[in-house]
C-alpha cells in the first residue's frame, strides 16, 4: 500500500475504516439509536422495504443481538458486510494455512461474521443471508494523498467520532483502498461444526443459545483459565472501585483470595510460551 498516511486510519481502532466502507455502499441509511429496542424498531422499519442498504442495523433472535457493520438486502437476499481494520492482499486471499481450512489469525473475525450470519438469519428465515468481509487491500495502490486526513477523529471521553470530509464523497471504489470479499464458504463451515472455547468445545449454534440463558437468568457461568486470560478485556485494579471479572474467574478457579495475586502470575512472565502448561 503506497500511502503511508491510510496506516493511520488503521491506529484509530477501524473507526475511519468504517466510515470509508459506508462510502463505497452510497445511499444506505444509519441506524443511529443507541438504545437496542430503538435500534431494532428502527432496523425492522427499514427492512419493510424491497431494496435497502443500511448501516449499523439491529438484529435479535434467541436472546442474542448484532449490529452489523453494512447490510444490502435485495428481495429476499440479505448480505452482511462486516468491515475490519486487518489488512489483506486480495491478489491471494488465501484465509487458511496448509494444515487448517483457517488460520488461526482470520479464526476470530470469521467467527464474527458467522454469528452474526446466524442472528440475521434467524431473525428472517425466509431469507438468504450471505456474508463479506470488508478490509484494506495492501494490493492497491493508494491514489489520493492524505486519505486519512478526509476522515477526522474526534474522542469524547470513551466516545468516537469522525467528521467525514465532503471531498470524501467523490471517492471511488479505486480510490477507496478497500476491498469487499465473500467469506460465506467458511462462515457455513463454522457454523456446520464445532468451535473450541476455553473448556470445551460445541456447535456455535447451541453455545449462542446456552449463553444467552445464562445472560438472561444472570448465572454465572464457570470459568476455565488459562493463557487466553491474558487478553482479558474485563480486568481491573484488584480492590479498585471497579469490578475484575479477570480476578472474579481466578479466584473461584483456583480458591484464592486476594493476597494471592501479590506474587503475580505466569501471565506476566513476557514472552513465556509455556505459559498455558
Amino acid at each position: 500500500m503506497a500511502d503511508n498516511e491510510f496506516m493511520a486510519m488503521l491506529a484509530d481502532g477501524g473507526f475511519q475504516v468504517g466510515e470509508l466502507a459506508k462510502l463505497m455502499h452510497p445511499g444506505g441509511h444509519e441506524v443511529t439509536a443507541k438504545n437496542n429496542a430503538d435500534a431494532l424498531a428502527q432496523t425492522t422499519q427499514w427492512m419493510q422495504q424491497d431494496t435497502v442498504t443500511l448501516y449499523e442495523p439491529a438484529f435479535a433472535a434467541d436472546g442474542c443481538l448484532v449490529r452489523v457493520d453494512v447490510l444490502v438486502k435485495r428481495g429476499d437476499v440479505i448480505e452482511i458486510i462486516e468491515v475490519k481494520a486487518k489488512s489483506f492482499d486480495s491478489t491471494q486471499p488465501d484465509f487458511g494455512s496448509a494444515r487448517k481450512s483457517i488460520s488461526t489469525g482470520m479464526l476470530p473475525y470469521l467467527q464474527d461474521v458467522a454469528f452474526q450470519k446466524h442472528v440475521v438469519q434467524r431473525a428472517h428465515p425466509a431469507c438468504t443471508v450471505t456474508a463479506a468481509l470488508m478490509m484494506p487491500d495492501k494490493s492497491k495502490v493508494a491514489t489520493v494523498n492524505g486519505l486519512n486526513q478526509l476522515f477526522k477523529v474526534q474522542r469524547q471521553g470513551r466516545q468516537m467520532q469522525v467528521t467525514v470530509d465532503p471531498a470524501a464523497r467523490a471517492l471511488t471504489d479505486a480510490d477507496a483502498v478497500l476491498c469487499e470479499i465473500s467469506v460465506d464458504h467458511l462462515v457455513n463451515e463454522i457454523l456446520s461444526g464445532e468451535i473450541a472455547y476455553p473448556g470445551g468445545q460445541a456447535m456455535l449454534p447451541a453455545l449462542a443459545k446456552d449463553w444467552a440463558a445464562a445472560y438472561a437468568q444472570d448465572k454465572r457461568i464457570a470459568p476455565t483459565i488459562g493463557m487466553h486470560c491474558g487478553g482479558c478485556e474485563f480486568k481491573a485494579s484488584l480492590g479498585g472501585p471497579l469490578r475484575s471479572g479477570f480476578h472474579e474467574c481466578w479466584m473461584q478457579a483456583n480458591h484464592w483470595g486476594a493476597d494471592d495475586f501479590a506474587g503475580g502470575t505466569v501471565l506476566d512472565i513476557w514472552n513465556f510460551r509455556g505459559k498455558q502448561k
